[in-house]
């Protein structure tokens, strides 16, 4: 499996450190700048596709992956505004090993 470069970018720099939510359409904006008017649709799909494959999670552990998607869908456009308190993501062990494999590190 291939990671997207935006997948890449993204989950690269949440195995450094855990990311509010609203982070992740900030990297939607960088990689797709083209597509700004669906930025929120595609990092809500970007989010609920590492959800489901188990590669992020909360980082307090209080939200299962539909917590976090349902917090996203309460916020609706503001998730991805800085001034919003967000749920925080975090890499898993799963993700990091999905990570390592893409570098050749596994």
């Amino acid at each position: 499996m291939s990671l997207t470069p935006l997948e890449s970018d993204f989950l690269g720099d949440l195995a450094q450190d855990d990311y509010d939510l609203w982070e992740l359409f900030e990297f939607v904006r960088l990689h797709h700048p083209e597509d700004a008017d669906r930025g929120l649709a595609r990092g809500r799909e970007l989010l609920a596709g590492w959800l489901s494959k188990g590669w992020i999670e909360d980082a307090h552990g209080n939200l299962d992956a539909q917590g976090i998607l349902e917090s996203l869908d309460s916020l609706g456009a503001k998730g991805a505004d800085y001034a919003i308190q967000s749920p925080r993501l975090h890499l898993s062990r799963l993700g990091h090993a999905v990570l390592a494999s893409e570098d050749g590190a596994v």
